[in-house]
């Protein structure tokens, strides 16, 4: 099996029971074996090996999407267990991220993918507050990802940080300012995808469609019953201080403290992301 289309997964995601992907384990000469076949249980025989081996796990490209929805339903164990390297867990918790945006990109109107986001942000602000660190790992990771995933994870990523220095240790309003981050820009969905995609200047007609991707965002988050906060957020954060932001022009104190900490997020992601 070639190590260049395989994955590494963290010994600790890995329970008792039936799994839906392929394990495989480096041989002493580096080349990688099956270890426990799909849809076969993992035994104590497995788990004594991978406890007591210091050799990395693998599954292949193919299995990942498995994996993730796999460690997904055991997700808080795995945050909470000091055995696993904080970057495996950021990886994890990015894989889930992804997932869940992809989505809401998909389907902005369901009700099952707004809840998944939500649950992410929770996700998120355990796995920063347990492991400080994480944050940078899961921006590292987002680099290596499309910008319409990477961009959702860093301006929540972001969120949080300077909503954990700014707002206080408050915990369900850092996790409305994860969410308003995280589905800041769900009303792009409702915008053509040739001009969010388009290579090159946007033409006036253009970018005033474009801009209604605030309002329309701050519609679907009101359908869903979503706090003021990430309605807020998904409408106002493109308005600035001097008020030359959009839809509304709002000014100065007028825009609300949540509002600001996403328009931050936003522009920062956006100059330092390719």
């Amino acid at each position: 099996m070639n190590k260049q289309f395989m994955t590494t997964v963290a010994a600790g995601s890995i329970e008792l029971g039936l799994i839906p992907f392929n394990l495989f384990v480096p041989t002493k000469r580096g080349r990688l074996v099956l270890f426990c076949r799909a849809g076969f249980p993992v035994t104590e025989k497995h788990m004594f090996i991978l406890r007591n081996n210091d050799r990395s796990i693998y599954i292949s490209g193919d299995d990942y999407e498995s994996y993730i929805g796999y460690a997904s339903k055991r997700i808080r164990e795995i945050i909470d267990d000091r055995r696993i390297r904080v970057d495996d867990k950021a990886g994890i918790v990015h894989g889930i991220a992804r997932r869940a945006i992809k989505k809401v990109l998909e389907k902005p109107q369901s009700k099952e993918s707004i809840g998944e986001a939500r649950e992410v942000v929770d996700v998120f602000l355990d796995l920063i507050r347990l492991s400080p660190e994480a944050a940078g790992h899961l921006l590292a990771l987002s680099s290596l990802n499309p910008y319409e995933f990477s961009h959702s994870i860093n301006v929540c990523t972001f969120c949080l940080l300077l909503g954990e220095r700014l707002l206080g240790s408050d915990v369900e309003t850092l996790q409305q300012v994860g969410i308003g981050g995280l589905l800041h820009d769900v009303g792009k969905t409702q915008i053509d995808p040739m001009i969010i995609f388009k290579q090159g200047k946007l033409t006036d007609e253009e970018y005033q469609e474009v801009r209604r991707h605030s309002v329309l965002g701050a519609e679907i988050a009101t359908k869903h019953g979503l706090p003021d906060i990430v309605v807020e957020i998904c409408r106002s954060h493109h308005e600035r201080l001097d008020g030359s932001g959009y839809p509304d022009g709002l000014k100065g104190t007028d825009l609300g403290r949540a509002a600001r900490i996403a328009a931050i997020a936003d522009v920062y992601d956006a100059l330092t992301s390719e």
